[in-house]
């Protein structure tokens, strides 16, 4: 019996969860895409991998010693 209930306490989950993947607003991909294409394009100056920084301020400063 305690496994069964366990079983149907799974299940209910399982349903919750398909519900609310059912439920939820999708938009179609031609839609999406050029806002995510307009959206890089808009911030790709802020982009660090696109921009690395100049100087690295973790980076402890080096000086060239003649021993």
């Amino acid at each position: 019996p305690e496994h069964r209930k366990e079983h149907v306490a799974k299940l209910e989950r399982d349903l919750a969860s398909v519900t609310r993947e059912y439920q939820m607003n999708r938009m179609k991909s031609s839609e999406t895409i050029p806002q995510i294409l307009q959206y890089i394009k808009d911030h790709a100056n802020e982009d660090h991998l696109l921009h690395p920084a100049k100087e690295n301020p973790f980076n402890p400063k080096r000086s060239c010693v003649l021993l």
